[in-house]
């Protein structure tokens, strides 16, 4: 992991995970695989609050993408298979997060009780920062 990315505290570090998505190229996965491709990555809620704005929907799911990487880099994840199912966004301001399985064991060990997320819907592409309060392991 690029050291740059803790910020040391004493015994605790900061970490932060930044993801940035194209918005056309999460269309272009979404129309290859269809309804597979929704259910696997979004919430009931993600797919329902997209539905209700169809014309940004891909902007939308964009974002949501790059949260869910952005909070993996975080967790130290980034090398594992990704737990999409286990990493929820609820919310629209503020944005929570919601870990279970192996993400939420990744944010116990680094001590981690609360990330807090920021997503930017740009005209084509989504950026997402994770940040939280950790232990120095």
């Amino acid at each position: 992991m690029d050291q740059s990315l803790l910020r040391h505290t004493g015994q605790h570090v900061t970490r932060v995970g930044v993801d940035v998505q194209d918005v056309a190229d999460v269309r272009s996965a979404r129309e290859r695989h269809g309804a597979r491709y929704d259910v696997r990555l979004f919430t009931e809620e993600e797919l329902s609050r997209a539905s209700a704005h169809p014309l940004t929907a891909d902007r939308y799911f964009a974002g949501r993408f790059a949260g869910r990487e952005a909070v993996l880099k975080l967790l130290a994840l980034a090398d594992a298979p990704a737990p999409w199912a286990e990493i929820a966004i609820r919310g629209d301001r503020p944005l929570g997060v919601e870990l279970t399985g192996s993400a939420q064991a990744a944010a116990h060990r680094w001590g981690i009780t609360v990330i807090r997320l920021s997503i930017h819907y740009g005209r084509s592409r989504a950026t997402a920062v994770a940040v939280a309060d950790a232990h120095d392991l």
